[in-house]
């Protein structure tokens, strides 16, 4: 094999899992690095990371249709690993979907425990992920680490370049020079001069911390508990000292900014409005709430009867089906 297609999992706005650290920034250092080792030791690399999609389901398809576009001999997805919160090592395993991919995925998975160090659990079959099923070549997915395992992340963070070179040489079956350069996996922490422009909605996950008026500060604007169950907007995200902090809308003000960790983003799908329509309250059906004029999108959320529950500007409301539709 010398032509390898690989992908960070998940995606800029549909993100994975998060604990000690967060799955989806990590996988995009990794796959960064393994594929600057590939094209060292000769191979044709093609990178992809998705910051488009909204949705899980076009996260998934994005990714895969990506894949399938190129030429290739495999197709790499590398993810992180989560299950919960614990000291106890964790380790590595790498899965596939037919049985002619799991000597692939078992070389993988062995060369990334002997350089790390990481416990090695081996190549797993799934026939349920979607990138696995919908790639049309070779395909293996790499769950690096448990991102929730501290002494997996210890690891982690002292070995980053062990781990890299061994899915690179597993990869290729060739071999790095002892003088192949190195990269600090956390030598200095990243940090947004200026917040990115977004928009998805979002409700409150874990409410044990506050919001603050500004991110990355001690500025206290809101208990978090206070909207927990809320639908909310979500309108900038900016990343201060490696944490990504996101401001939030409430329909009606500012709310303040919070760690996106605290955060569990809704799944939707755009819509339109076939015509101007009054909006009802999203906790009570039939309590006037606001004007969605014609032609204007706006993210579809869930149903209920004859009705759907939609934002629009940043607002939650209901709106009856017969006078939108979707995109």
């Amino acid at each position: 094999m010398n032509e390898f297609y690989l992908s960070s999992g998940h995606g800029l706005y549909v993100r994975g899992a998060s604990s000690y650290i967060d799955e989806v920034n990590e996988a995009r250092k990794i796959v960064k690095q393994v594929a600057d080792y590939l094209k060292e030791l000769g191979s044709t690399v093609h990178v992809f990371h998705d910051n488009t999609s909204r949705t899980q389901r076009d996260n998934i398809n994005t990714i895969v249709r990506t894949h399938n576009s190129k030429s290739r001999d495999l197709d790499v997805s590398v993810h992180l690993n989560a299950a919960n919160k614990t000291n106890d090592p964790r380790g590595v395993e790498v899965l596939y979907y037919s049985d002619g991919n799991r000597d692939i995925a078992d070389k993988v998975s062995k060369a990334i425990s002997k350089a790390s160090g990481l416990k090695n659990r081996g190549a797993k079959k799934r026939t349920n992920l979607g990138f696995l099923k919908g790639t049309d070549k070779p395909a293996i997915l790499i769950e690096v680490f448990f991102l929730d395992s501290n002494t997996d992340v210890e690891i982690y963070k002292a070995k980053f370049n062990e781990i890299c070179k061994s899915i690179a040489e597993s990869l290729s079956n060739k071999q790095l020079n002892n003088d192949t350069k190195t990269v600090q996996v956390s030598s200095q922490p990243k940090t947004e001069t200026e917040p990115r422009k977004v928009w998805y909605p979002v409700n409150v996950g874990d409410d044990k911390y506050g919001v603050y008026g500004q991110p990355g500060t001690d500025s206290w604007k809101a208990k978090a508990s206070d909207y927990k169950g809320f639908i909310l907007a979500a309108r900038y995200e900016q990343i201060v000292k490696d944490t990504e902090w996101v401001n939030i809308w409430n329909g009606h003000e500012n709310v303040g900014w919070i760690d996106k960790k605290q955060l569990s983003p809704i799944g939707f799908t755009w819509v339109t409005a076939l015509q101007n329509v009054q909006g009802y309250s999203y906790k009570n059906l039939t309590s006037p709430y606001g004007t969605i004029k014609q032609g204007e999108k706006f993210a579809l959320i869930e149903e209920h009867e004859n009705k759907y529950l939609v934002m629009c500007f940043n607002k939650a409301m209901w709106v009856e089906k017969q006078f939108i539709k979707k995109d």
